[in-house]
């Protein structure tokens, strides 16, 4: 379970969880699954936290690759939906 909510425009809180209902008395199974899911959530970090240059290089043209699609789709439906309201606010 994963969950991430807004603290501020720039920042959020990102809380993770790892349950699991068998071999509950193994201590080597739990150590190496939150080992292998704070791999996994470490590096979403490294690359959040790496998106301060972003703001660092406002004038920087970024390009879309074909793994950004999904992305780009919900931001454009999104920015149709605050236009219609009359509140459209630019995404970055």
């Amino acid at each position: 379970m994963n969950a991430i909510t807004p603290e501020s425009d720039k920042s959020c809180h990102y809380f993770w969880a790892f349950m699991r209902n068998y071999r509950l008395d193994s201590q080597l199974i739990t150590t190496q699954l939150r080992e292998g899911v704070h791999g996994v959530f470490g590096e979403d970090e490294a690359m959040l936290t790496a998106q301060a240059a972003i703001d660092a290089n406002p004038d920087y043209e970024f390009y879309n690759l074909n793994i950004d699609a999904g992305g780009m789709w919900v931001r454009r439906l999104i920015e149709r939906q605050l236009e219609s309201e009359g509140r459209l606010i630019p995404l970055a």
